[in-house]
């Protein structure tokens, strides 16, 4: 019953900075202040501060903020600019904390990706003409409608509700207070959401200039419209500007609908007033007449509206580039982490063994303060048992100057030097985040292997690292830049990564704009990054949900409940068709075949594929596991699978919970060894053949064995392609044999 004792082989560590506000817990921090030494103490604060199970639970503890302010600028054009921050400025005055999950450019990535993960169509074929709808500023106007739908439906269902129904009259009153409440936090701290309506309704009131042009008054004010008039919605919840005929003041109609609207709209009113220090006459109304469809009277001049259109677009497009630049990396981060947990479970449900989340660079891990008592806190690692053993880590987004898209790097041609070294440089994202370097990784893999935990890594998610740009010299290239890690069986590289908003989806039009000399209109677009995902948290992912059993029985497995699969071969077989990641099929070709040919002379890395395959009939839909492998070579010069090092490691973690002594880590009695092979191992192998051999996840396969071999003392587990010996030392009689 290996899972019995062992209780789970998933526990993760990600190395990675979430949320850099200060207020965060941060494993740098802890290892600064903390004694590692107390080791029960030292797991504790971990397991209360930085470890999760959900993405949820993420969220929760390390979604980031970003602080808004504006700035003076007579250059910009505008005279103001907004900036951005993901640190709060302490030298600002008036900056307000906005939280990103809540901004439609976080709500938009995040949709792309959920939609692209099961809608079977490589990104060539993909529809992304709903990211145009999610960050044009009407949706602003669509949100309005729907919150003004929604305040009209229950204040009519409050006037039905007979006056002893208390709990539902109390009921409906709090679903009213808490759209005005949604309503107030759209436009209360932060102006760039109120210039988004600006614009959208500034729009509508020149499309209601289109559709009157025959009642318009030439005169003094020319092209002035002069119409009583109420903001609506019509039948398809389009917002529409209604001429009043009558001049009426009031017009009610037999529903009471009018009456409706001025008790919204006196609510509305209410709030703005409450909730804001500098009013403004003119937000009031776009507010009211947006969320309320309060009747006024439309008196603008074409010309000013049109000057005033121009005006919001380019504050918009200013606003809306400055805050994706400051939050796309961000946002990538927590996008990661979403996949990792989609690929990990089925439903969304919590894992069986918690993620740690170091929410601090990998580079401060490598500082000289902290980088010992690191290293203290990982080689324990091998030694902890149950729940508190670390199987494996990812550390994404190391930055390359050979694999980034646009390096800021200056290059000169002056004082060429042929004899100097390439150093790594130090490569920066949009938000001006440094990541980390090759060097640094280097160091944090060496301190994981003495931990024996399997990491997984990869270079910086980018056009340049994805599948459209995959070829063999890139292959080549990766192989090169990791040479020295060779030897290392707890090292996984990982690539190709993966795309969710290519490069050239990312001009994105917000407005016209009307040149005023010639009076045409162009389009005014919008200039955002490309969304990418680091392919170490979707391998990830993979091997945490292999390990449980319900996992891969839900994927078509025949399992044993009790074993966890550390000697699933994601390779072999079908088993890479129904381990299918949730990223979409990147490419709509095959790969090239040079490309293929530089790949399997070694079976180099763990390498994702997007070829088009069918299986049960079926034409898969998403991406899949070519290799899965580590750095380590075998005498045959092949890359060693990962499920090798996994069930090895597995094996030693079972015979210190059941056989160790006291005479140290991989130090093991031999009678205790004997009693292991005939009893559990023998039982193992009995489940991998005949009718017993149904168990997918069995620990070993037919033919396999875990034997002592007299002649060196070495404990050997001998797998179908070739036998891997586990590092023990054997005592006889408490003396070394």
């Amino acid at each position: 019953m290996p899972l019995s004792k062992i209780k789970q082989t998933s526990r993760t560590l990600l190395i990675e900075e979430f949320n850099k506000g200060g207020e965060t817990d941060d494993l740098y921090t802890l290892l600064r202040n903390e004694n590692v030494d107390e080791k029960e103490n030292f797991y504790s604060i971990i397991k209360n501060k930085l470890e999760v199970k959900s993405f949820k639970e993420f969220t929760e503890k390390f979604m980031p903020s970003v602080w808004e302010w504006m700035e003076q600028d007579p250059n910009s054009g505008l005279g103001f600019n907004f900036r951005y921050s993901l640190e709060k400025p302490e030298q600002v005055q008036g900056a307000h904390e906005l939280k990103i999950d809540q901004n439609e450019f976080y709500k938009m990535v995040m949709n792309l990706y959920s939609k692209k993960s099961v809608s079977g169509e490589s990104n060539f074929e993909f529809d992304y003409s709903e990211v145009v709808e999610l960050l044009s500023p009407q949706k602003v106007m669509e949100n309005a409608k729907q919150m003004r739908k929604d305040l009209e439906y229950n204040f009519k269902k409050l006037d039905e509700i007979k006056p002893t129904a208390k709990t539902e009259k109390n009921e409906c009153i709090r679903k009213i207070n808490q759209i005005r409440k949604d309503i107030v936090s759209q436009y209360k701290n932060s102006f760039s959401a109120i210039i988004k309506l600006a614009l959208a309704d500034t729009e509508k009131k020149l499309e209601g200039f289109k559709k009157n042009e025959d009642k318009l008054l030439i005169g003094t004010q020319e092209d002035t419209l002069l119409l009583p008039c109420k903001v609506e919605f019509d039948d398809k919840g389009e917002l529409q500007v209604v001429p009043i005929e009558n001049n009426a003041v009031e017009v009610v109609d037999e529903s009471g609908n009018a009456l409706i609207e001025d008790k919204i709209a006196g609510y509305l009113t209410d709030d703005y007033e409450k909730n804001n220090e500098n009013k403004s006459e003119y937000l009031r109304n776009i507010i009211v007449s947006n969320y309320a469809g309060q009747k006024g009277e439309l008196r603008l001049n074409k010309e000013e509206l049109t000057q005033r259109r121009d005006r919001y677009a380019a504050v918009y497009k200013q606003c809306m580039e400055e805050y994706i630049r400051a939050v796309s990396t961000a946002i990538e981060k927590i996008l990661n982490v979403k996949v990792l947990f989609e690929n990990a479970t089925i439903s969304g449900e919590e894992l069986v063994a918690p993620i740690i989340v170091t929410n601090c660079k990998a580079s401060k891990l490598c500082e000289p303060e902290v980088k010992d008592k690191f290293d203290v806190f990982i080689r324990e690692n091998k030694m902890e048992k149950d729940d508190k053993k670390i199987w494996f880590a990812v550390i994404p987004a190391i930055g390359d100057i050979d694999f980034i898209d646009n390096p800021d790097v200056e290059e000169s041609l002056d004082d060429l030097d042929l004899n100097a070294e390439d150093e790594a440089e130090d490569i920066k994202t949009t938000d001006g985040d440094v990541l980390v370097n090759l060097n640094n990784v280097k160091v944090l893999l060496e301190i994981l292997k003495n931990g024996k935990i399997t990491t997984f890594f990869n270079f910086r998610a980018n056009e340049t690292t994805g599948f459209s740009k995959f070829n063999k010299a890139i292959v080549e290239n990766y192989r090169s830049k990791l040479q020295s890690l060779e030897g290392n069986e707890y090292a996984v590289f990982t690539y190709p990564n993966f795309t969710i908003l290519p490069k050239k989806e990312t001009y994105i039009p917000i407005s016209n704009i009307t040149d005023m000399n010639t009076g045409e209109d162009t389009k005014e677009y919008m200039d955002i990054p490309g969304i990418y995902v680091d392919s170490s948290y979707v391998a990830a992912g993979l091997m945490i949900g292999i390990q449980t059993p319900k996992y891969l029985e839900k994927k078509g497995f025949k399992i044993k409940p009790n074993n966890p699969d550390v000697r699933m071969d994601i390779e072999d077989g079908d088993n890479r068709f129904k381990l299918l990641t949730k990223m979409n099929r990147e490419g709509s070709v095959m790969w090239p075949s040079d490309a293929e040919e530089e790949i399997c002379k070694d079976m180099f890395g763990f390498c994702f594929c997007s070829n088009t395959q069918y299986f049960e009939g079926k034409r898969i839909k998403n991406t899949y596991v070519y290799l899965a492998r580590n750095m380590n070579k075998s005498p045959e010069g092949y890359y060693e699978p990962i499920y090798k090092r996994l069930t090895m490691d597995f094996v030693m973690q079972y015979l210190r919970l059941d056989a160790m002594t006291m005479g140290g880590e991989n130090k093991f009695k031999k009678d205790k060894i004997d009693g292991f092979i005939k009893k559990e191992v023998a039982q193992w192998k009995r489940e991998a053949e005949g009718t017993a051999a149904k168990y997918d996840n069995a620990i070993l396969k037919a033919n396999e064995d875990i034997r002592l071999d007299a002649n060196d003392n070495k404990l050997y587990v001998d797998f179908i392609n070739g036998g891997s010996p586990i590092d023990v030392e054997i005592l006889l009689n408490n003396k070394e044999e």
